[in-house]
């Protein structure tokens, strides 16, 4: 019998590994269901290792093609319910809303489900709230089953932090961590490296020109003309990626979650490995790396004084401004508030730009003033203020009382738990306090033996480092009139033009 019904097929698989409902057995049960309605399949959506939880029909890559384009079927078609969507509000009844706006038949292949009528809408609506409630029972499972692995040590999947491996549990089921012996010295060396004044740039670009193994990888065909066969090489080593894996309390061993230590029922952290660094080197990296972080580091943006220059007149940053003018590039300063960000929109500063290179070279000048005297740097050197302590007891309290409050633990759990906690936190807010220190240090150099020695980027970050603030504008559009003080390279205001 031949039919003019147009069916669009749809497939769906969160895994690819997933053998009893691959894309190919979705395939035939969809073309066996088409051809029992008498109905000709025009076209696939195939959206593969895709997630009906977290992305709705109208996002994904495939399906959302064919819904912009519903004059071209009558119906769909697809495997079961739940491949199809898993929530009824909003994923499935923004679907059954959209099949009746555009004249579009929803049908399932193995069950009783055909929206071309009101039984079927209301089954519908039956199957779909079962397929969501499924789907919420299997998340708070796989939840569950993480946070065994966490609260007993083992190691609940994923890529290992750098600096460990994953290994066979020798005391049981499961996997655990254990220190990567190539990795872990080049954390410490690194750690090493930060803690005595150099900056997280330099060393990762050291770290790529020894060709030392990023933790991230590269794929790609392990010959020309591959498809599915990949080699992995190492990625460039970047400031970024580098200060994630020093700021990962993962290198002291602790147990992390989403960025945080997990505490045990005492309020301490979980030790699940041995440490790659001792606490109190710990202390002294975390210190260092907030010291010397840029903000909004962008790799597109060379300017020297960017983090350091701002507007004399209205003490805005300056950011840098490139032109373009006959295949030519001019680098300017200009004030945050000296231009607008839309039409219509009133400039809150009138200061005029500034030329980069000439503004680099006054300060460069105002450095220069000072090349023979001995060099300095800002150490931290650690107090003993409680304050981390005290401020984990805090986080460890609240948790506590989350878990008590949600019913995940007991009253007689949490009644012992809070004694261990409370006598914690008074013991130590009874302990004097020695808040860190940073001293100024001499470095062995003169001022402008390092100054020279350094390119562009290497310039900001020793400003940076040492706290100078530059203040320029020009006076009557011409005059540039430049002041830079603050840290301890100049000892005073200094003006210069």
């Amino acid at each position: 019998m031949t039919s003019n019904k147009r069916a669009l097929g749809v497939i769906r698989l969160s895994e690819l590994t997933d053998e009893t409902t691959s894309p190919q057995r979705q395939r035939e049960i969809i073309t066996r269901k088409a051809a029992d309605r008498h109905s000709r399949i025009i076209g696939w959506a195939e959206d593969l290792d895709v997630s009906a939880f977290k992305i709705p029909p109208a996002k994904r890559p495939q399906i959302a093609k064919w819904l912009a384009r519903a004059s071209e079927y009558d119906e769909i078609i697809f495997w079961k319910t739940d491949r199809f969507v898993r929530r009824l509000f909003p994923d499935f009844a923004d679907m059954v809303a959209w099949s009746l706006k555009h004249d579009v038949v929803l049908v399932s292949a193995e069950e009783q489900l055909d929206l071309s009528g009101p039984m079927g809408r209301g089954y519908a609506a039956q199957l779909a709230t079962f397929a969501e409630m499924e789907s919420a029972n299997t998340s708070m499972r796989v939840k569950g089953a993480h946070e065994y692995l966490r609260r007993n040590k083992r190691w609940g999947g994923g890529r290992s932090p750098y600096g460990y491996k994953i290994i066979d549990n020798p005391d049981g089921a499961g996997k655990v961590l254990a220190v990567n012996g190539m990795t872990a010295d080049i954390v410490r060396e690194a750690v090493r490296r930060v803690i005595a004044g150099e900056s997280v740039n330099s060393i990762a670009t050291d770290f790529s020109e020894r060709r030392i193994p990023s933790p991230h990888m590269l794929k790609k065909p392990a010959y020309p003309g591959a498809k599915k066969a990949f080699c992995l090489i190492p990625r460039r080593w970047q400031d970024t990626s580098l200060r994630l894996i020093l700021k990962d309390k993962a290198m002291l061993g602790h147990v992390v979650h989403d960025g945080m230590s997990v505490l045990g029922d005492d309020g301490m952290p979980l030790i699940c490995a041995e440490p790659l660094v001792s606490a109190d080197d710990w202390v002294k990296l975390q210190a260092r790396l907030d010291i010397t972080a840029i903000p909004n580091k962008r790799k597109n943006d060379p300017a020297m004084l960017r983090d350091i220059a701002r507007c004399g007149l209205c003490e805005a940053p300056l950011y840098q401004w490139v032109k373009h003018q006959k295949g030519r590039a001019f680098s300017y300063y200009r004030c945050r508030y000296a231009y607008t960000w839309k039409a219509g929109q009133e400039k809150r500063c009138g200061a005029p730009l500034i030329n980069a290179g000439k503004l680099d070279a006054v300060v460069d000048d105002m450095v220069m003033a000072y090349a023979d005297q001995p060099d300095t740097e800002r150490v931290i050197i650690p107090g003993d203020d409680h304050g981390k302590q005290l401020a984990g007891i805090r986080q460890a309290i609240n948790s506590v009382t989350a878990e008590w409050t949600s019913g995940r633990r007991g009253d007689d759990e949490y009644d012992k738990t809070m004694r261990v906690l409370r006598a914690e936190r008074d013991r130590l807010a009874e302990l004097p306090n020695e808040p860190d220190r940073v001293v100024v240090k001499p470095t062995g150099k003169t001022r402008g033996e390092v100054w020279l020695s350094l390119d562009s980027q290497g310039k900001r970050r020793y400003l940076v480092n040492r706290g100078i603030k530059v203040y320029a504008h020009r006076d009557g559009g011409s005059e540039l009139i430049v002041t830079a003080g603050g840290g301890e390279l100049f000892g005073d205001i200094l003006e210069g033009m």
